[in-house]
């Protein structure tokens, strides 16, 4: 790969009803969905260190819409690629689904 580094992004978000001031939705049940998109991030990184381990790889956790999270990201980039999530029995392009 040139020398060049790869950065992973996966953007996440809290639920509305876990967002609210509440003392039940402070500490570990808030950081719930930060710690599945971390495990997801690690999951869908998991061969490649072995495969590839010259390319240094860096992973961001964003809480947001992943539209945000990759203009911001992407500023600096030279090059991006996105995956995409499906609904099933659905064939084209689906917008806003990244």
């Amino acid at each position: 790969m040139r020398g060049c580094e790869v950065e992973t992004v996966r953007a996440w978000r809290r639920p509305a009803h876990r967002t609210a001031p509440h003392p039940l939705l402070t500490g570990e049940p808030a950081h719930a969905e930060k710690d599945h998109a971390a495990a997801l991030l690690d999951e869908a990184l998991d061969g490649v260190a072995k495969e590839y381990p010259g390319v240094i790889v860096h992973r961001a956790l964003v809480e947001g819409s992943a539209r945000h999270a990759l203009v911001s990201r992407s500023s600096a980039a030279d090059l991006l690629v996105i995956g995409a999530r499906r609904r099933r029995g659905y064939l084209g392009w689906q917008l806003g689904l990244v």
